[in-house]
């Protein structure tokens, strides 16, 4: 299976990036064609960076190392959802995290943790919106199951699709046709999109947590390499610094989370989780994750 991935990883690659070249008409497009090249990168650095220095396109004289980086760094906001933002970051921290680097990602090196922090902005509000939905989920199969309980037997002709009833106010509401939208933002619509499929990088039992992984990768540069660290977060404002901090806090709260989900799930008892301190000292004057 590795072997072949090998082989057509380039072709869907350099399939999705050459689209990139000619004319876009709409941000869902450029975000599709570029999740395939940060999947790419999340799996194997090495065969992305490899595959971008050994493509060539006619009709473009700029380095598509240089092309990627950039329309990546220029759509970060156009990343929506859990899954597509959750990726962004991962990728992200496999361009942090190389030690070679091309001069492509250096010279763009002062944008890469102010996209990520852009991007975790958006995913804090994305699990937000999930947690309510599904304990709105909850709420109403408690009511339909006592709704069950007191029902009567009626005709066929009697019977109502209430599932699919609900499921259609749900779309009349988040198309605005319920004429009830004042408080409706077109940012929570694009979040609360259903992402059916289960990739790995979603699996519950077997997580990877975008929050803890950045921590430790920024954690492991502050040490091995202090000037590329110093070059990531120069450019940082005050309030990045503080976003920044608080990204860590949630790493260890989440890590703590479901450590005790994990030993409750498999009959352990349930542990309150610990608690996290709210600020870090981190030392020094640069921010970091310590």
């Amino acid at each position: 299976m590795a072997s072949s991935l090998l082989q057509v990883v380039p072709l869907f690659v350099g399939t999705a990036l050459e689209r990139l070249t000619r004319e876009v008409k709409t941000s869902e497009l450029r975000t599709m064609c570029l999740q395939v090249a940060i999947a790419a990168l999340y799996y194997s650095p090495p065969l992305l960076l490899n595959t971008l220095e050994n493509l060539r396109f006619p009709n473009s004289t700029e380095p598509i190392t240089n092309h990627f980086i950039t329309q990546w760094l220029k759509d970060v906001d156009c990343f929506l959802g859990l899954h597509d933002r959750k990726m962004c970051i991962l990728g992200l921290c496999a361009l942090i995290d190389l030690d070679h680097r091309p001069q492509a990602i250096n010279q763009a090196g002062g944008q890469l943790l102010p996209a990520a922090i852009l991007l975790f902005s958006g995913l804090k509000r994305a699990y937000a919106c999930r947690a309510e939905h599904e304990n709105d989920d909850d709420d109403e199969d408690e009511d339909g199951e006592e709704e069950d309980e007191n029902a009567e037997l009626g005709s066929d002709e009697d019977d109502i699709d209430e599932e699919g009833q609900e499921y259609l106010e749900m779309l009349a509401k988040h198309a605005g046709e319920d004429g009830d939208d004042e408080d409706w933002e077109e940012d929570d619509a694009e979040e609360t999109a259903l992402e059916g499929y289960t990739t790995s990088v979603d699996d519950e039992d077997n997580l990877v947590d975008e929050y803890q992984i950045f921590k430790a990768i920024l954690q492991n540069i502050q040490s091995r390499d202090p000037a590329w660290y110093q070059a990531l977060t120069q450019t940082l404002d005050e309030e990045q610094r503080k976003q920044l901090l608080e990204i860590g806090t949630l790493a260890d709260q989440r890590r703590a989370a479901h450590e005790s989900k994990m030993i409750e799930k498999h009959g352990g008892y349930k542990f309150t989780a610990p608690v996290v301190p709210s600020t870090f000292n981190f030392g020094g004057t640069a921010p970091g994750m310590n």
